[in-house]
C-alpha cells in the first residue's frame, strides 16, 4: 500500500473497538476534526451515508460478466413510550456494481448512497432505541447470476433508503416479502457478511463525548468495519492489536481509511507516518442533526449543521449526504 505523505483536512484519533464478529472483524471510529456529540434520540434526526466498501476480487462474489451483489439490511428498534415494547424493523436494501474496470486483487465498489437520509429517531410516541446494520456480498449461481433475491428483486429493492418512518410500515406484505427472501438467502449460505455495525442511542442530552462512549451510546463521525483479510503481502492490523494503532482518513482522491502505529507514549504520530489500511473495509459516515420540533436553541441547532457540513466537506461530499 502507497504511502500517503500529505493529507488533505486529515482526522487523528484514538481507536474505540465497539464490535468484533467470529470472523475477527472489527470497527472503528474516526472522529471528525470539526466535531462530534452524542445523538440524542428524544431530539434529533440523523443520516447513515455509505462512503467505502474494499473487498478482495475474489472468485465466487464476482459474476463473470465483473458484477457485484450486495447485499444491505437495516433493523431499527422502536419503543413505545410509556409501555416498554420493542418494536423491530427490518428494511433491506440492494446494490449491483460493476468492477469491470477494476484491476485483480483488492476493490472498491462504486457503491455510496445514504442508508437512512434524516431519519427522526422519535416517531410520535415511539423513540428508536438502536440501528443495526448488516452487509453481505452475494455468492454467483452461475456465470453471470447471483441468488435468487438478487436476480429477481434488484431493482424494486435498489439502493432502498430507511423510510420516514419503518414502524408504521412494520405490516407491509411487500416488506414482509423482501425479508423473508433475504432471510432464506442468508440461512442458505448464498452470501458472505463483511460488515456488521450496532448503533445505540442516548434518550436524552449527554454533552460528556467520552461518558456516551463509556455507556456505548453512538456519537456522530466516520465509522469504519476492518475485515481481517485483504491486500495480499500486506501486513494487516490484526484485531487483537488495534489499541496500538491510531485511525484517520484521507480526503485526497480515494478517500482513504489510514493508520499508524502508536508513539511509546500512547499518542498519534505526525500525519506523514500515516499508510492506507491494507484490510478489506466498510466506511460509514454517521451525521445528526436537531429536529425544529426539539425545542432546543440556536447555538446548538448551528453547532451541530456547522459539525455534519464540515464533514461532507472534509469527505469531499454534497450536503445532503450528512443530512439538510
Amino acid at each position: 500500500m502507497r504511502l500517503i505523505t500529505r493529507l488533505v483536512a486529515a482526522v487523528l484519533t484514538c481507536l474505540i473497538p465497539v464490535l468484533a464478529s467470529a470472523q475477527g472483524d472489527f470497527v472503528v471510529r474516526i472522529e471528525n476534526a470539526g466535531g462530534t456529540h452524542c445523538i440524542d434520540a428524544s431530539a434529533e434526526k440523523i443520516t447513515v451515508y455509505l462512503r467505502r466498501v474494499f473487498l478482495q476480487k475474489k472468485s465466487g462474489i464476482f459474476t463473470e460478466d465483473k458484477r457485484a451483489g450486495v447485499l444491505i439490511r437495516t433493523q431499527v428498534v422502536g419503543r413505545e413510550a410509556g409501555k416498554g415494547d420493542d418494536l423491530p424493523v427490518q428494511v433491506p436494501s440492494v446494490g449491483l456494481v460493476s468492477v469491470a474496470d477494476d484491476p485483480k486483487g483488492r476493490v472498491s465498489l462504486a457503491l455510496e448512497y445514504p442508508l437512512a437520509s434524516d431519519f427522526e429517531l422519535i416517531q410520535g410516541t415511539r423513540t428508536t432505541k438502536s440501528m443495526e446494520l448488516f452487509m453481505n456480498v452475494a455468492k454467483t449461481k452461475g456465470k453471470n447470476t447471483f441468488g435468487a433475491v438478487l436476480d429477481l428483486a434488484g431493482q424494486a429493492l435498489a439502493q432502498v433508503a430507511l423510510p420516514s418512518n419503518p414502524f408504521a410500515q412494520a405490516g407491509s406484505k411487500f416488506l414482509k416479502f423482501s425479508n423473508d427472501a433475504i432471510n432464506s438467502s442468508i440461512k442458505d449460505d448464498q452470501d458472505e457478511q463483511i460488515a456488521h455495525v450496532a448503533l445505540q442511542f442516548k434518550d436524552g442530552a449527554e454533552t460528556d463525548v467520552l461518558r456516551c462512549a463509556a455507556d456505548g451510546f453512538e456519537r456522530t463521525g466516520a465509522i469504519a468495519v476492518l475485515r481481517s483479510s485483504g491486500a495480499p503481502g500486506q501486513t494487516l492490523i490484526p484485531a487483537s492489536n488495534t489499541q496500538q494503532y491510531c485511525f484517520s482518513y484521507s480526503a485526497v482522491n480515494t478517500y482513504e481509511l489510514l493508520a499508524a502505529k502508536r508513539n511509546a507514549n500512547g499518542t498519534c504520530p505526525s500525519a506523514n507516518t500515516f499508510t492506507g489500511v491494507p484490510n478489506d473495509y466498510v466506511m460509514l459516515l454517521v451525521s445528526a442533526q436537531t429536529v425544529p420540533k426539539s425545542g432546543k436553541g440556536p447555538a446548538v441547532i448551528n453547532q451541530f449543521k456547522a459539525e455534519s457540513a464540515d464533514r461532507c466537506m472534509k469527505f469531499h461530499l454534497p450536503r445532503a449526504a450528512c443530512g439538510s
